[in-house]
């Protein structure tokens, strides 16, 4: 089972608020875990898959529980490069319908993803990266996530406590950032949003 939500691009600090992931090097205190916990041990991300237990998919095969989607469990940590908060958007973050106790945590799969920064992608591709005026100048597509009556949790106190990158060149003397200013989203599509409800008629009533 999968979240509702269609991707996963920042941390939740706040209920509709996230601050995006940007790839950033250790031991400057730019990504999260480093903030968090004063350490860079591994880097990037890390997904952690889990199945649900057995008694509980039993129950959503009977029928007892209605079919909803999983929350996934991400855990933020370091490597080559860390992931740390950048610019604040609107979006929302869906909490898990089953709770944490559904999942079977002693058999799960985890994968690493490690992020690459600016200069690493140059390296990899040959190619300059896009920046975010690029794209919006280009006219290509932000995203809306509609999503319903889901919940939205309320963000994270910690994460909500996170200097964000230009906060933390400020305070490593490093000036301001290249290519971070704001931008306006002007193409945006929604996903997710219900059909339009047209007029038609129900049992002889014109509606």
């Amino acid at each position: 089972m999968l979240p509702e939500k269609s991707w996963l691009d920042g941390y939740c600090v706040e209920e509709s608020v996230v601050r995006q992931f940007v790839a950033m090097p250790p031991s400057e205190s730019y990504p999260a875990e480093e903030q968090l916990t004063g350490t860079a041990d591994h880097g990037g991300l890390q997904v952690v898959a889990c199945a649900m237990k057995a008694e509980r998919h039993r129950d959503l095969r009977s029928g007892a529980i209605g079919i909803r989607m999983h929350q996934a469990m991400l855990s933020m940590c370091l490597k080559l490069m860390g992931l740390a908060p950048a610019g604040r958007i609107d979006q929302k973050a869906y909490g898990d319908v089953y709770e944490l106790g559904a999942w079977d945590q002693g058999h799960g799969s985890r994968c690493f993803v490690s992020p690459l920064n600016s200069a690493q992608w140059m390296a990899v591709t040959g190619e300059q990266p896009p920046t975010a005026q690029e794209y919006a100048a280009r006219g290509l597509p932000w995203f809306d996530y509609y999503g319903g009556d889901a919940q939205a949790v309320a963000g994270s106190a910690r994460l909500r406590g996170l200097k964000g990158i230009a906060k933390q060149a400020d305070v490593n003397g490093k000036g301001p950032l290249p290519d971070n200013e704001s931008i306006e989203a002007l193409s945006l599509v929604t996903l997710g949003k219900p059909g339009q409800v047209r007029e038609c008629t129900i049992s002889g009533v014109q509606s």
